[in-house]
């Protein structure tokens, strides 16, 4: 409520004044950003710190930078911690990828080390709880774009392009990345046991890949997961708040819809995760608990299966108004249906699929 009585006032945040900064970061930033514009090492090295020990991290950091197409470095005034000699200070990147239609800033937090606005770089500043490093910061990044879609990858993006180039309507930039292992997937996403995940990210939503998880994925197979995911960006579902049947059904019931040719093997997948002992303890509806245990397949498979018995034309409808906030018997009567309905009928339509 305060913000918005401030904003209604007519207020806005003030930014910090210079001459009260305990260091001035803006000259070391200038030069950041004219070493990168330019593609030029000797240059950039001038702006570091010889004695950092993270060579690797800056020289990865540069490679990175000139990669993308950066237009501006800018302080933020935020400056998080001071010691003697050093301080950690947040400047945001602003970039692009060459050919696309998207353009990010991103809030970095950079060590460095001197007096006032004589700085020199350090190196990025390390996770601690208050900021999580992006992926291109962490790891090697190639880039590939098709003017909608932005893929950042530590080696070959070409094959998640063309899984996106098949979605009919990205709804806007969409930026998908992959990270270099499922390690440094988990140290970002927090999460392990799962192909991919859309993000809510301090420069907006992306889509990251999970490598360990998806290796073995056929063309096919990725075109299904970059669809269940844009659906996850075309409907912002990190921010509604929607119960997770809704947002993981509803997403991979439109996957589907775009991938008929998956149906088959996707049921027979499914058919068998039904059969399993962990999945005889779920039943009706999955709670949003059941999403991250044992029963993890058969949760999304159960949600899977509501969004096929409320069907078209009428799913859009439907997930639209749970994901605004309406309970689901209420969402559910517009079809008909009341929520111990439709976990019936799901019911029925798993013992189907698992008999079959």
């Amino acid at each position: 409520m305060l913000a918005f009585s401030l904003l209604a006032l007519g207020c806005t945040p003030q930014t910090p004044d210079p001459s009260r900064l305990r260091v001035d970061p803006q000259p070391l930033a200038e030069g950041l950003r004219e070493a990168v514009r330019a593609d030029d090492p000797a240059a950039w090295q001038q702006w570091l710190d010889p004695q950092s020990g993270q060579a690797v991290d800056n020289t990865r950091l540069f490679d990175n930078l000139t990669m993308l197409q950066v237009s501006a470095i800018e302080p933020t005034g935020r400056q998080r911690s001071v010691a003697a000699g050093s301080a950690t200070v947040e400047m945001t990147v602003t970039w692009t990828v060459p050919g696309w239609q998207g353009e990010r800033t991103t809030p970095l937090w950079w060590l460095v080390t001197g007096a006032g606005s004589e700085l020199l770089l350090l190196g990025p500043a390390p996770d601690d709880g208050a900021w999580t490093a992006p992926l291109w910061v962490r790891q090697p990044v190639v880039a590939a774009t098709d003017g909608q879609v932005a893929v950042l990858a530590a080696d070959d993006p070409g094959p998640w392009l063309a899984a996106a180039a098949e979605i009919p309507d990205t709804d806007g930039p969409m930026l998908i990345t992959v990270a270099a292992n499922s390690d440094l997937f988990a140290q970002f996403t927090g999460r392990d046991q799962v192909a991919a995940v859309t993000l809510p990210t301090d420069d907006g939503l992306q889509i990251v890949v999970n490598p360990g998880q998806t290796r073995q994925l056929s063309a096919l197979g990725r075109g299904v997961l970059i669809s269940h995911e844009a659906v996850h960006v075309a409907t912002d579902s990190p921010h509604t708040g929607a119960p997770l049947w809704a947002e993981e059904g509803y997403a991979e019931f439109v996957a589907q819809l775009q991938w008929p040719q998956a149906r088959t093997e996707m049921d027979r997948s499914l058919a068998q995760t039904l059969r399993t002992a962990e999945a005889s303890s779920l039943s009706g509806l999955p709670g949003d608990v059941d999403f991250s245990g044992a029963a993890a397949g058969a949760a999304y498979g159960r949600a899977l299966l509501a969004w096929r018995v409320i069907g078209e034309p009428d799913a859009e409808q439907v997930y639209r108004r749970i994901s605004q906030g309406e309970p689901g018997d209420t969402a559910l009567s517009a079809v008909g249906l009341t929520e111990s309905e439709l976990a019936d009928r799901v019911d029925t339509a798993a013992a189907e699929l698992a008999d079959d």
